[in-house]
């Protein structure tokens, strides 16, 4: 093992021992031994004993012994018992450039931040330009710090893959020949998150070699990894990967959905088409073994008598038999929205003032909004004193005093507490417009703990809908247990909404869940959880996970035109 090796061990121990809070005088003593190996004339290697080695200044006698070890084995036995001790998710905070052990202390002791994609997280809410010592330029040197070290394990959440779709798309579009080309995989299914980018595509008059030149020069063509016959595999600048598939333009629509899958949809379909003499393959529609030609997908249900599958819920629960039926709803479109709730401000940890946020928005056609920032217990997050909370008020009811074209509902993210209580009293909660309860700390609970405190939290009559339901942060935390069911009946019970939560690092409550609310009955509100004017517009996530999770347009409170929901959130 060469010295930096050995140096480089020493220093990841002295940050380890700092974010334990250990002695300062050990924590130096890791650190300076890192330095004075790093600066050695002479290969560690050649050292035998601990003797020897405890010649050289700063390496006593504890330190020899592990540098003995080390050399001997390649491992080091109390390295692995300080990693066993921190989480690896925090840990792995540290590779955030700019970012070193005492700041990430202070994350974790302050903001409870657990990984990186809680980091992140709480960087779009806001929360680090709020903590002492960080400020707005932090905050944005963090965020640029994620971006260069991070596609988590291979995953990116669909609203990124989306971003770099597109991206490519624009770009492979300017090489010549292309008749058809189109998304396909699980982005084009609305997973919410993406493994890897695929796309189907016809094309004239161009040569695989010939096409692979012109790939290479793409700006975001990092190498062509390999190709066979009709597969061109990429990988692109931030080493995600992206599939190229190429068909005749006659077998483009078959090709195009047996590889948007799922693979189990698809098998199951094949299992069903073979019923009455039909096979889908890759290259085509076949029956009795004979090709068939269709123009688009519709024309392959239609060939196999069934209703269109839209892509977004092809993942093999029951819609193929609901296709046979004329069972599949229409499903909700982002024009069905009319208004969105759960919006921050300048009040709490948004970075926007209520007028310019109400303007973004009826500049998107909503007919209305609800501002709902964080209660007096999110001191974290700018929480609102009841002071604060009728200053707001005001501001609102003077601008619905003044016809502006989009009507304001007031509103607040209650935290719920440990054992659900909400913030504020009888007499203030009364007074909002909509209440929205969420959790937002003490998540190591038990299944038990969790759901009773969530549904003593719904059972408040001030409360009008379950904020992200489950807490979970995609790519990040999973999360907390909670039994969905009986918090769903819970909601049926008191009258309550569901969120589904649009932020794309959220998408909660899962799509999994969504069909068996609306069974039972559960209003579902699509909401974007705002922190600015340009995360408004998350909702379309939203509503991308609510088709996948089978809703239409009843089933979704927000979709309601304003004078229908004044009336909803009055009674």
């Amino acid at each position: 093992m060469k010295n930096k090796e050995i140096a480089k061990i020493f220093e990841h121990i002295g940050k380890l021992l700092e974010l334990k809070g250990e002695n300062p005088f050990k924590v130096r003593a890791y650190y300076n031994a890192a330095r004075t190996i790093n600066n050695l004339s002479s290969n560690l290697g050649n050292y035998t004993s601990t003797d020897n080695l405890k010649n050289i200044k700063g390496i006593g006698n504890a330190l020899a012994e592990k540098i003995i070890e080390l050399i001997s084995t390649g491992t080091l036995e109390y390295l692995n018992r300080l990693e066993s001790e921190i989480s690896p998710e925090v840990i792995e905070m540290l590779q955030i450039p700019g970012l070193g052990v005492k700041k990430v202390r202070k994350l974790v002791d302050e903001l409870g931040v657990q990984s990186i994609g809680e980091l992140e997280y709480a960087c779009f809410e806001n929360r680090i330009k709020l903590l002492d010592g960080f400020g707005q330029k932090s905050q944005e040197k963090i965020l640029q710090g994620i971006d260069l070290i991070r596609s988590f394990h291979g995953h990116m959440l669909y609203s990124d893959a989306e971003i770099l779709s597109d991206q490519l798309l624009a770009e492979l579009k300017m090489i010549p020949g292309f008749i058809y080309l189109s998304t396909a995989g699980s982005l084009r299914r609305c997973c919410e998150t993406v493994e890897q980018l695929v796309f189907i595509a016809s094309i004239s008059h161009i040569e695989l070699d010939t096409l692979e030149n012109h790939l290479i020069l793409l700006d975001s063509v990092k190498r062509i990894i390999e190709h066979e016959n009709n597969k061109v595999t990429i990988g692109l600048y931030n080493d995600f990967i992206c599939i190229l598939k190429f068909f005749d333009e006659e077998y483009f629509p078959a090709a195009l959905y047996y590889n948007t899958g799922s693979v189990e949809h698809v098998a199951s379909m094949n299992v069903y088409a073979k019923k009455n003499g039909y096979e889908i393959k890759d290259d085509g529609l076949y029956h009795n073994g004979d090709i068939v030609t269709i123009h688009n997908e519709q024309e392959l249900f239609d060939q196999l008598n069934m209703a269109f599958i839209p892509p977004e819920i092809r993942e093999n629960t029951d819609e193929i038999e609901a296709a046979c039926s004329n069972g599949i709803p229409a499903l909700v479109e982002d024009t069905d929205i009319r208004g969105i709730f759960h919006i921050h401000t300048v009040w709490s940890d948004g970075s926007d003032s209520i007028a310019e946020l109400a303007k973004a928005s009826r500049k998107m056609g909503m007919e209305y909004i609800g501002i709902s920032d964080h209660s007096v217990s999110a001191g974290y997050a700018g929480g609102l004193s009841v002071e604060r909370l009728k200053a707001q008020w005001d501001e609102i009811d003077a601008w619905n005093e003044t016809d502006n074209g989009i009507y304001i509902f007031k509103g607040i993210e209650s935290d719920i507490l440990g054992g659900g209580a909400l913030d504020y009293d009888e007499r203030i909660l009364d007074k909002f417009d909509f209440v929205i309860v969420s959790v937002h700390s003490k998540f190591n609970m038990s299944k038990e703990e969790a759901t009773e405190r969530i549904i003593r939290a719904i059972s408040h009559p001030s409360v009008t809908m379950l904020g992200h339901p489950t807490g979970r942060l995609l790519l990040a935390r999973k999360g907390y247990p909670v039994d969905i069911e009986r918090v769903l009946e819970s909601c049926v019970e008191h009258g309550v909404a569901v969120e589904l939560n649009a932020n794309p690092r959220r998408l909660d409550l899962d799509w999994r869940y969504l069909r068996l609310a609306a069974s039972l009955g559960v209003k579902i509100s699509i909401n974007p959880d705002a922190h600015d004017i340009s995360s408004l517009s998350q909702y379309r996530y939203g509503v991308k996970i609510a088709r996948k999770g089978w809703l239409a347009k009843k089933d979704i409170l927000n979709t309601a035109p304003l004078e229908k929901i004044k009336i909803i959130l009055s009674g």
